[in-house]
């Protein structure tokens, strides 16, 4: 069954109304009918099963017929990651989305390449349309939030656990981390040319938790994904 995203707006009173571009995609392009049932969601952290009762004026309505469990993960994670280019931040952004992080961070570190974002806006906007569309392809109840960047030493200004995700760092299991109780955390990867030692160094000053996630040498998006899906992972499990 398929989920769609519907503006928290237009839920009102166990009824909801799909706009145009949602109402084509579930009609044109999904070729549902009336009568269908269908999961939607507000982006926000309710998802439902519902019926569409009507299309008129390119408009789907409907009926919600129940509010569905949560699917989400206990710690609120955000990615912070390195900006490259656009087809990475794209996948990065797509994939994690996918394995649940909570919210991404843009992190301007001395490696650091290319512009983020464009001056004109647009690959933002691309980049929220992702987002979008991997929460629905993934069935989350809610939409990561896209924060603005932010220097890699403002990463550690809040109380937030980071990880730093290290080749030199603990496995998981051997880590100084009480998943049990930690509620919201941020792991950082680094750019393709990795961190300098003067960030290291800064992170330590700053308690970071160091783990390595491969035994291999991975590129920035694949290190994003496997990252964030093992300490999400981890969180889960019975401590």
């Amino acid at each position: 069954m398929s989920q769609y995203f519907i503006n928290q707006n237009n839920i009102k009173k166990n009824k909801f109304e799909a706009d145009a571009d949602e109402s084509r995609h579930i009609m044109k392009a999904a070729r549902h009918r009336i009568g269908d049932e269908i999961k939607i969601f507000d982006g926000l952290g309710k998802r439902y099963s519902a019926i569409i009762n009507s299309y008129e004026r390119q408009r789907v309505s409907g009926s919600i017929k129940s509010e569905l469990i949560s699917s989400g993960y206990k710690i609120k994670l955000t990615l912070c990651f390195a900006p490259a280019k656009k087809t990475a931040v794209e996948e990065i952004l797509e994939h994690c989305t996918e394995t649940g992080v909570s919210s991404f961070m843009p992190i301007i570190t001395s490696r650091t390449q290319g512009n983020y974002p464009d001056k004109r806006g647009r690959a933002k906007e691309r980049f929220k349309q992702i987002l979008i569309s991997a929460s629905k392809q993934s069935e989350r109840e809610s939409i990561p939030e896209l924060l603005e960047p932010k220097m890699f030493r403002d990463v550690f200004e809040d109380e937030d656990i980071v990880f730093f995700a290290l080749p030199e760092g603990d496995s998981l299991a051997d880590c100084k981390a009480d998943f049990k109780n930690i509620k919201s955390a941020k792991i950082i990867i680094g750019p393709e040319g990795g961190f300098t030692r003067e960030e290291i160094s800064f992170a330590k000053i700053k308690k970071a938790i160091f783990i390595k996630i491969s035994k291999h040498i991975l590129r920035s998006e694949t290190a994003a994904i496997a990252a964030s899906s093992l300490i999400l992972n981890n969180s889960e499990r019975d401590n």
